[in-house]
């Protein structure tokens, strides 16, 4: 998992990892079922999306949602 101050070395995000920030740019935590309804495709595709930006350390899961954590966030700006 990426440190906050690790944005030196930022992943390079697909199409599907930037839906998922700039879904989070509005929403306070997302799901694979939001995201199934917002863009379209199966949640389990959605899911191994936000398993890999979990990886990253661009969201972490609280209870059946995430949230972007403060590298990810660093993507908004």
């Amino acid at each position: 998992v990426r440190e906050a101050g690790a944005a030196a070395s930022w992943p390079t995000l697909g199409a599907r990892a930037r839906a998922v920030i700039d879904y989070l740019s509005t929403h306070d935590s997302v799901g694979p079922s939001d995201l199934a309804r917002a863009y379209g495709e199966s949640q389990p595709t959605w899911t191994r999306e936000l398993q890999s930006l979990e990886e990253q350390g661009i969201v972490r899961k609280e209870g059946q949602k995430r949230r972007l954590t403060a590298f990810g966030r660093t993507y908004l700006s």
